[in-house]
């Protein structure tokens, strides 16, 4: 099973430079003159639900034979509240005097005007996991990616309850969910939710990735072959949804993202091959941290290049941007997830345990 999983960290690598091309192309503070944007960027925020369907798969591997009291339940979101919250916390953090610029030289950053009162709010919307709930706000939170953090960790609390209620009917309530949650994004007409709905997308995809481990389990097939036409499909997908020719066929995003993971699991072709290499598999390690650095990261290049250097909007400009965006980004995240994701998450651990 280690070999197979390798093939989706590669994945998870992959998908989140491509969240940051999706972010990079559509603020028009970054791409001003619209040069990255094409069909795909135009729509990868929802590889999102990606890392939603990975982390349910994920998880019911490596925890659903271990919870079976309460003890172990509390073990189980301790561990994930180490996993999660030093570079939470941190990107939070770090991401506060970048708003404070914003109230003291009326720079409007993407919420627009912003206050001392938005500052508190959405700082501790994000540090309490909150930012996915409409509890203390319908805001994205301080780190504006971070909501899907928060629907992370309340996935996790959902998951725990149930197998811990349901034990080995587990399944079934699961299923229950994932039809409900569907029902409703697709009265909502749309996945591209955050903030106040955020949980209910990460519960969407966290249960399919349940549903897609159980399949996991139960049959042996194997996919070989399966992986280009699997891609291209996909690609396909992001081409329809582009033409807009029915809103809701972006639902089909987290199935068929629930269906790469079973097919990557078992196939072990040149795609897979390809994942597995070492640079891939890095991308794959750090991608925690690229996720929650590269919005920081977009509006520290935004201002060297467009406020500091006063650089003129060009297609050089822009690509130079962009390059250098993925670049730092990447870097930043080498050292955040050695030291923060790592050094910081063990001394929480001995501070927990």
């Amino acid at each position: 099973m280690k070999n197979r999983l390798e093939e989706l960290d590669g994945l998870r690598g992959i998908f989140a430079l491509l969240v940051v091309c999706f972010h990079f192309s559509e603020g028009p503070q970054f791409d001003p003159l619209g040069y990255t944007s094409n069909f795909i960027f135009r729509h990868s925020f929802i590889f999102v639900d990606f890392f939603f369907v990975l982390s349910g798969f994920v998880i019911a591997y490596s925890y659903l034979n271990h919870l079976n009291n309460t003890d172990a339940f509390i073990v189980f979101l301790k561990k994930r509240f180490i996993r999660l919250y030093p570079l939470l916390f941190y990107s939070v953090l770090i991401y506060v005097p970048l708003k404070a610029y914003g109230i003291f030289t009326g720079f409007e950053f993407n919420d627009g005007i912003y206050t001392v009162y938005n500052l508190i709010f959405e700082t501790l919307d994000s540090l309490t996991f909150m930012n996915s709930t409409p509890i203390l706000g319908s805001n994205e939170g301080m780190n504006p990616v971070s909501w899907s953090i928060s629907a992370e960790m309340i996935s996790y609390v959902y998951f725990g309850l149930i197998v811990i209620l349901f034990m080995k009917k587990h399944i079934i309530a699961i299923a229950l969910a994932t039809i409900v949650t569907f029902i409703f994004f697709f009265q909502y007409g749309h996945l591209e939710v955050a903030g106040a709905l955020g949980f209910l997308r990460g519960i969407l995809g966290f249960s399919l990735g349940v549903i897609v481990h159980s399949l996991h389990q139960r049959f042996s097939c194997q996919f070989k072959g399966w992986e280009i036409p699997y891609l291209a499909t996909l690609v396909m997908l992001f081409y329809f949804v582009d033409l807009e020719i029915k809103q809701e066929l972006i639902l089909a995003f987290p199935f068929w993202f629930g269906l790469g993971i079973f097919i990557f699991c078992r196939s072990g072709g040149l795609i897979s091959k390809f994942l597995r290499i070492r640079a891939v598999q890095f991308l794959g390690k750090i991608s925690y941290s690229i996720y929650l650095n590269h919005f920081f990261v977009l509006w520290v290049i935004h201002f060297i290049f467009w406020k500091v250097l006063k650089l003129e909007a060009s297609q050089p400009g822009v690509w130079i941007s962009f390059i250098s965006t993925l670049g730092v980004t990447i870097v930043y995240s080498f050292f955040t997830q050695r030291f923060i994701e790592v050094k910081l998450g063990g001394w929480l651990r001995d501070k927990i345990n």
